[in-house]
């Protein structure tokens, strides 16, 4: 509860009372339970096609504010620049910064900078942001489910207060790297090999990558391929990598050059 209210108190905090009165509204006074006569007697409801699975009765109070809170920051804030961005063909680093200081990057993490809210409100804002605009949103869920959270629930300690509160404040953009030229996004069509060298004690990554989400205008500290091992069949590799610049793409597509290590 105490981390939901200080994710709430950033989001009122980049938000206009205009737009923020939506949150307050919303969220109505519990109702009795009707009795089975009531019931019966009761109007058959109607079908609600912008709520077709009745969810807004399925989400806790918090979860609804958080929700209106961040819709009021992506309308306000966000709609305006991206309108810009599309016309001008650029990405602005500063919204990832942004959503840091609003505590949405790597929601659902307990500790490290991030607030540990659920799964259900991580999924709502995700929704407001791709209702405004689907590459931030997936430059903030890369972030946060592709990167922050394999750091937190396979990483050592060491790694995780390494980068999770520097990920978490979007002060450090990562990225992963799974789609490549031949295959799109086929885990088992993977061309790239990681092999170990024993002597050196360090692998060897050959391969190339395409469509890298966060690596083409980032600079990315954390670069997470994802690489097949010469010993088992289907493994993520990941290391810390300087982000390779990708070439802009007018009209055809165009991958990123092959990455040695």
């Amino acid at each position: 509860m105490a981390a939901t209210r200080t994710l709430l108190r950033s989001l009122y905090l980049r938000s206009s009372p205009q737009l923020l009165s939506r949150a307050q509204s919303s969220v109505a006074a519990p109702q009795p339970h009707a009795t089975t006569s009531e019931k019966s007697s009761a109007p058959k409801a109607k079908f609600d096609w912008r709520d077709a699975l009745n969810l807004e009765s399925q989400l806790t109070e918090d979860e609804i504010m958080i929700r209106d809170a961040f819709y009021a920051y992506c309308q306000e804030k966000l709609m305006p620049r991206i309108i810009l961005a599309n016309r001008n063909e650029t990405f602005d680093r500063e919204i990832m910064s942004e959503m840091g200081d609003m505590g949405v990057l790597g929601p659902t993490i307990h500790g490290y900078g991030c607030p540990g809210v659920s799964s259900v409100a991580y999924g709502l804002i995700a929704r407001e942001v791709e209702r405004v605009d689907s590459a931030y949103r997936s430059a903030m869920s890369v972030q946060s489910s592709l990167v922050m959270y394999p750091i937190w629930d396979f990483g050592t300690e060491e790694q995780r207060l390494k980068y999770l509160p520097k990920l978490a404040r979007g002060e450090i953009v990562g990225c992963f790297g799974l789609t490549e030229p031949n295959h799109g996004s086929d885990p088992a069509g993977m061309e790239t090999r990681a092999k170990y060298v024993p002597s050196d004690k360090v692998y060897i990554l050959n391969g190339s990558k395409t469509w890298i989400t966060n690596s083409p205008s980032l600079t990315s500290p954390w670069f997470g391929p994802s690489a097949k091992t010469v010993t088992f069949a289907d493994s993520s590799w990941r290391r810390e990598w300087p982000a390779s610049p990708a070439p802009r793409s007018r009209g055809s597509s165009r991958s990123v050059p092959p990455t040695r290590a």
